[in-house]
């Protein structure tokens, strides 16, 4: 099994920010037990990721310093950095 902490599309905190809705964000709660909120995302993302059953988790770079989206490395099926 292999977890990836990420999405092609964003960062995990570029995610959080912009395009998680209210509902997810009421789930996110409920499973981590914790208000979830832009510090700690982050942590509980990767925490759960690592903390998980998988033998592989693939973390992007950008997510381990907490980097929001304007640190993407690319853009897929786009020319424009």
């Amino acid at each position: 099994m292999v977890n990836y902490a990420a999405s092609a599309k964003n960062t995990m905190l570029g995610w959080f920010k912009n395009d998680i809705s209210a509902e997810e964000r009421k789930q996110l709660n409920a499973f981590f037990r914790v208000h979830v909120n832009s510090r700690n995302i982050k942590q509980l993302m990767l925490g759960a990721c690592y903390g998980s059953v998988a033998a592989i988790t693939i973390t992007p770079l950008q997510d381990i310093p907490g980097l929001d989206q304007t640190s993407r490395m690319n853009v897929p099926a786009s020319k424009k950095r």
